[in-house]
This record gives structure tokens, sequence and C-alpha cells, in this order.
């Protein structure tokens, strides 16, 4: 069983690898819309609107979390 300080530095480790995920599709996004590819802007749009949701979900756990361990 993971014990809570295992769990918090995970969500830190996911918040990492997320930040990386949305910095390389805000690239790929800036790339198509450079291409005027609508189609890829629309899709990376929405990709990247999950990714800053999901991000935002995980740093709101990790604050609970870094709380319920201070």
């Amino acid at each position: 069983m993971m014990s809570i300080e295992e769990l918090y530095t995970q969500y830190e480790h996911s918040i990492t690898k997320q930040k990386k995920a949305i910095e390389e599709n805000r690239l790929k996004l800036h790339e198509a819309h450079r291409k005027h590819n609508l189609g890829e802007v629309a899709r990376l749009n929405r990709l990247l609107h999950v990714l800053y949701e999901e991000k935002l979900e995980m740093e709101g756990a990790a604050v609970s979390l870094r709380e319920y361990i201070a």
C-alpha cells in the first residue's frame, strides 16, 4: 500500500509529465496554425483543453495531499 507521501510524489511526477505533454502539443498547435491546418488546430485545441483540465485536477489533489501531510 502506498503512503500519502508516496502518493503526493506520484502526483508531482504526473503533473510534470502533463506539463511536458502540454508544451509538446502547444508546439504542434503553433505549427498547425502556421500551416493553416484548421482541422488539426481544432483537434489540438480540444486536446489541450483536456490536458489543462487534467493538470488542474492533479494540482488540486496534490495541494490537498500536501496539506494533509503537513
